[in-house]
């Protein structure tokens, strides 16, 4: 059974709570590095950076909302050749996890020495978004939380709120954040054996019940995969829109060749090739209903014709 335990934010301030449960792993000598977002100086994104020491952790911000690239290819860089020879922790979202488990499964990366943390994830903005979030908040971090809280946050990517799984499955250590009073408390659970012992090694105390955390967990999973089937069957009506105006466009082409002759075809041709280019913007114009839709693409081979 996996060990819970309690972490207290105090001050009401979250994220150097978690700082500094990061930095005992490296005071106690648990860890001899650290791979955790770093705030870059302009504030205005975060880097996975390899930390050594305690003050390095001074500024690591895993709870910004933005990911510039996912971890789980900077674990392959580094364990690809050989496997580290350092005690290492890896601070990491759920999804980066699930693609680190399947580069493993390639053989494009090891774990050989390595700590998987995970945390829990409400969701990311695009780098242009998160930029232009930090210049207009001077906290975003907390501003983004208290949006996470009012459940309305227009800012997240669109694959964030469809994501089912927002919850490390295959992490070491989980920071649990779903389901608790972020003002309050947090849990930590050990969901290995690895993570057991770092949990003993810390002598954290206060065992956690995650019967909560679990229902929320569970309440948020069944809302995301609501967004997602809502999300699949409007990709499903562009894509049948798509397919009939294919159609369409291969019964005039048939047609064409038919009756001009071969240098016309090849001109048709040419402008076939520029009508599937244009067909990409015209993906973004067609937002009208479908009868719409079926009405505009019809004419447009017949431009190309005349």
């Amino acid at each position: 059974m996996p060990r819970n335990a309690i972490l207290e934010v105090k001050d009401n301030n979250l994220i150097d709570t978690i700082r500094g449960f990061l930095r005992s792993l490296l005071e106690k000598g648990l860890l001899d590095a650290m791979l955790v977002p770093v705030e870059v100086p302009s504030r205005k994104n975060v880097v996975q950076t390899v930390v050594t020491g305690i003050d390095g952790l001074d500024n690591a911000n895993p709870l910004a909302p933005v990911m510039p690239v996912n971890s789980a290819k900077i674990v392959s860089s580094l364990t690809k050749v050989a496997p580290s020879k350092k005690k290492i922790g890896l601070v990491l979202r759920s999804c980066e996890l699930r693609a680190l488990t399947e580069l493993v499964k390639l053989k494009q990366a090891d774990l050989t020495n390595l700590l998987l943390i995970g945390i829990d994830c409400f969701g990311a903005y695009s780098v242009s978004d998160y930029g232009t979030f930090c210049q207009e908040n001077d906290s975003p971090t907390e501003k983004y939380l208290k949006k996470v809280r009012d459940g309305n946050d227009s800012l997240l990517r669109q694959s964030c709120r469809i994501c089912c799984h927002p919850v490390p499955l295959t992490a070491d250590i989980t920071i649990g954040l779903i389901g608790m009073d972020l003002d309050r408390e947090i849990m930590v659970q050990g969901s290995t054996e690895a993570g057991e012992e770092m949990l003993e090694a810390l002598d954290l105390g206060g065992d956690a019940d995650p019967s909560k955390r679990d229902e929320s967990v569970s309440k948020l999973g069944s809302e995301r995969e609501k967004q997602r089937d809502e999300f699949l069957k409007t990709v499903q009506e562009e894509v049948e829109v798509l397919r009939t105006c294919s159609l369409f466009l291969l019964l005039v082409w048939h047609a064409i060749t038919a009756v001009l002759p071969v240098p016309s075809v090849i001109a048709g041709s040419v402008c076939l090739i520029r009508l599937r280019l244009w067909s990409g913007k015209l993906k973004n114009i067609w937002t009208g209903p479908k009868r719409r839709e079926l009405f505009v693409c019809p004419l447009i081979p017949y431009c190309f014709i005349l």
